[in-house]
């Protein structure tokens, strides 16, 4: 599966959504679609990939761009929240794949 370079519409399947907030680690992009992954060490949203020491948690619900900014936080009720993307972490989603 190639990297996304743009937010994208996943097809899923109807499901109660559970929403997590997520900070988004300085210098990543999580794209809208996009499979999500946290850093074990920081717990900051990075984006999908099969690398040892991180987490998946889900698929962004929407995106962020944090090519500049410095890492996010995330407030209880996100009041005061900064640099975050939104997460669903159950139901079923369509990716492509590929055999490589």
């Amino acid at each position: 599966m190639t990297a996304l370079s743009a937010n994208v519409q996943r097809l899923q399947k109807l499901h109660d959504h559970q929403i997590i907030a997520l900070g988004v680690n300085a210098g990543s992009v999580i794209y809208e679609g996009a499979l999500v992954c946290r850093e074990a060490a920081t717990a900051l949203a990075i984006p999908g990939a099969d690398t040892a020491s991180i987490v998946f948690m889900g698929v962004a619900v929407d995106g962020y761009d944090n090519t500049s900014g410095a890492d996010g936080t995330v407030a209880e009720g996100l009041t005061g929240a900064a640099r975050y993307c939104r997460v669903d972490t159950q139901g079923i989603y369509l990716f492509a794949t590929s055999e490589s």
